[in-house]
């Protein structure tokens, strides 16, 4: 059966009218790991909730981090977001949550997919000249990428914690806001100590 291209455009924005619960949750887990792979290699790493940095030194991206901080960095979004739901309802399941906000992170492989052809000066250098960075063609295709692939990230968590927590407007902002600069806090102040 052929998906009409209105149907395509509509799951690119909100691909939770089709999959929640467990789908979501170990679709989202294996794309998580696959990324963080792709990650290693290009030497970026996920360590935040909507973040994804390039490591000063190779040397201290070890297999360790790139599995984990990522993993974290989620779990944290996850608990808050249940946690600041609870408030102001209680109409959800947990495991809805945790599969459309696991699934929402699908698109961060993009940004390490494009991380791939990034090969960036030492700090050194880029202190000397911080607009070196942006001669980078690689880096520049990486930057653009990333942006996109943020916004499209944060499109996706409204999505799903909409569907998952029946939230709407002023709520559901509120839940998403809370919830991002919260676990963003919180996983920060945990991966230092990893």
């Amino acid at each position: 059966m052929l998906m009409k291209r209105n149907d395509f455009t509509g799951l690119l924005l909100n691909p939770f009218s089709r999959v929640a619960g467990w789908p979501a949750l170990l679709a989202g887990l294996c794309v998580m790991a696959l990324t963080a792979v792709v990650g290693y290699y290009a030497g970026a790493l996920s360590d935040g909730v909507i973040d994804v940095h390039f490591v000063d030194d190779q040397a201290n991206l070890t297999w360790r981090k790139a599995m984990l901080f990522p993993l974290v960095s989620h779990a944290c979004l996850v608990v808050v977001c249940a946690l600041i739901s609870l408030i102001f309802t209680r109409n959800f399941r947990l495991l809805d949550l945790a599969g459309t906000l696991t699934f929402a992170r699908v698109p961060f492989l993009f940004s390490m997919l494009a991380g791939l052809g990034v090969t960036l000066p030492s700090v050194a250098e880029i202190a000397a000249d911080p607009f070196m960075l942006f001669r980078n063609v690689g880096f520049v295709i990486f930057l653009l990428v990333n942006v996109f692939v943020v916004v499209w990230v944060v499109v996706w968590m409204v999505y799903a914690v909409r569907v998952s927590c029946d939230l709407k407007s002023g709520k559901l902002a509120m839940v998403l806001i809370l919830s991002i600069v919260v676990a963003e806090v919180l996983a920060k102040y945990l991966l230092v100590r990893i």
